[in-house]
């Protein structure tokens, strides 16, 4: 014979449809996400403890107010003209949005909105339903970054620099406005690697980088193009606004007096003037890193930086 089963406890009945009300509403109010509820005109009438967490705002505070409460200003005007006009069609929304808490700080949010309908058919009312994706927002920023971080400088890699580029170059062919590509050389690195380690010249490349960093405007691109190479793409600059840029950071890398002595080599090259492609800019500005480089002074300092003393 099968063993005896252990009797299932039983399952009390609802008394009746207030119960099971009661007990809908307890489990919103105890729901891990953020839920709230508004009229058609997007008059909040209800929000839960998870809203109240992630907001900053209590209940009290958020009743009575619209949704634009949470308003950040991240999204357009057209964002929020198609979500108004999927939910007021009777159609769930789903999306993300950048909302501010009553701190001023920002979230990130994925958003479900979905209609309520009354026997009529008519719309009255919208359940939003939240889930806060900071952290995951900010942890694929992060691996994105990674992806076109060169690991040693943690300046941008070749393909962050080709990105830039390619942007730049359609910008400024609609505006017809220059920019400058900067080709940087360090002269003698071999030769430090060589009397002091890698390790010692892994440093020299780090201190170039960190020049361009104090050099580079925040709508600037600092890449690490090669094994000694950089690029610097200089939005909305002309030739001498380059060779003065070129000037401080060939000056500054010398001025360490605690490593081994460097130099860097610098060449130059304007779009469109010395070309319109990546290809051609790049050209140019490796030829006049060549001429920098054949020059006497060059030479003279290259040689230097090439023997360092023991």
């Amino acid at each position: 014979m099968p063993a005896d089963r252990p009797e299932r406890p039983a399952i009390p009945e609802l008394a009746g449809a207030e119960d099971l009300l009661q007990l809908q509403a307890t489990a919103l109010e105890a729901a891990a996400n953020p839920i709230l509820i508004s009229r058609r005109d997007g008059t909040i009438i209800w929000v839960n403890k998870a809203f109240e967490h992630l907001s900053g705002y209590s209940k009290e505070e958020a009743l009575g107010q619209t949704t634009s409460l949470l308003k950040s200003g991240q999204q357009s005007r057209d964002f929020f003209k198609n979500m108004w006009e999927t939910i007021l069609a009777g159609q769930k929304w789903r999306g993300e949005l950048v909302n501010r808490r009553k701190d001023g700080s920002l979230y990130q949010e994925e958003m479900t909105i979905t209609p309520v309908k009354n026997a009529a058919g008519d719309i009255t009312h919208f359940i939003a339903i939240k889930l806060d994706i900071t952290e995951r927002k900010l942890a694929e920023e992060q691996i994105r970054q990674l992806a076109l971080s060169d690991p040693l400088t943690g300046l941008a890699n070749y393909r962050r620099l080709l990105d830039a580029l390619e942007s730049e170059i359609k910008r400024c062919g609609r505006s017809a406005r220059p920019f400058a590509l900067l080709l940087l050389d360090l002269d003698g690195l071999k030769a430090i690697n060589d009397a002091y380690g890698h390790q010692v010249g892994s440093r020299a490349l780090a201190r170039v980088a960190n020049i361009l960093r104090v050099h580079c405007r925040s709508i600037d691109t600092a890449a690490r193009y090669g094994g000694d190479e950089f690029v610097v793409v200089l939005p909305e600059t002309g030739s001498e606004a380059a060779r003065l840029v070129a000037q401080r950071i060939s000056e500054e890398s010398r001025s360490d007096a605690e490593e081994p002595s460097i130099s860097v080599s610098v060449g130059a090259a304007i779009f469109p003037h010395d070309g319109k492609t990546i290809d051609e800019l790049l050209a140019a500005a490796d030829r006049a890193l060549y001429r920098e480089k054949r020059s006497p002074k060059r030479r003279s300092t290259t040689e230097s930086a090439s023997h360092p003393d023991d």
